[in-house]
């Protein structure tokens, strides 16, 4: 998230371990200085910003071995398009209610026990998507009466993406949103609206590191005035080491 003199927020987590950076840019520059995604090697859950591509891409030094895009993204700028003209863009609340019976249909698989959906029913979403895609391109297409370059390009990319979009569907250990990074970032956007944000990127830079310490000893069940007092006191809580 950006806020004044173009300084950006940035959140990555993998589990119980939430981390939050600042930069002045949102380039590959700030991404590689936190040294988390270039030595990365898992499931990247993530929006579709340009940046993050090269760290799936090996012959670009990427370690991440697997994409998910997040689908609260997705679904946010499917509803943007959809209600820009709803009759001529009915296409991406289609998507939207797919997207969304593909979760209903994963939720109920693992809880059945279910290791997976059987190839038929993967098949049968996957397919489903793909018309829906179309759908979208073929009603945006250049030359197509009350196209919109917008939707195009969202419905485009939608069916180039068809598998990080779906990973979700095929491997149940992947969540279908970024939403615990997001989630972490809200006290960010509530400090920015009260206080106005920060006068510098030491202030800034500052708050991230004592935010990242508060999340991470939450994350892990300690209280949070319990971690704060320890840390006054010249006793900081940290992550015990393995043995």
């Amino acid at each position: 998230m950006n806020g004044p003199v173009d300084r950006f927020r940035f959140i990555q987590r993998s589990g119980v371990l939430p981390g939050t950076g600042a930069h002045q840019t949102r380039s590959h520059a700030a991404v590689d200085g936190f040294d988390i995604l270039p030595r990365f090697a898992g499931v990247l859950i993530r929006d579709d910003w340009h940046g993050y591509h090269k760290y799936s891409d090996p012959t670009r030094g990427g370690k991440v071995t697997q994409v998910q895009l997040c689908c609260a993204h997705l679904l946010r700028d499917l509803k943007a398009v959809w209600e820009s003209d709803p009759e001529h863009q009915a296409w991406a609340e289609q998507m939207r209610q797919t997207l969304k019976k593909a979760r209903r249909t994963v939720d109920t698989a693992i809880t059945q026990g279910a290791a997976g959906l059987s190839t038929t029913t993967s098949q049968s979403l996957r397919d489903l998507y793909l018309n829906t895609a179309q759908q979208g391109i073929d009603a945006n297409t250049p030359g197509t009466a009350g196209r919109s370059h917008d939707a195009y390009k969202l419905a485009k990319r939608m069916r180039e993406r068809v598998d990080q979009v779906l990973n979700f569907t095929l491997d149940f250990h992947v969540e279908w949103t970024n939403n615990p990074a997001e989630q972490a970032i809200r006290m960010a956007k509530l400090q920015a609206k009260i206080s106005g944000s920060w006068r510098s990127m030491r202030g800034l830079t500052a708050f991230c590191r004592v935010r990242s310490y508060i999340a991470t000893a939450k994350a892990h069940g300690v209280e949070v005035f319990t971690a704060l007092r320890n840390a006054f006191l010249g006793d900081p809580w940290s992550i015990a080491t393995p043995a």
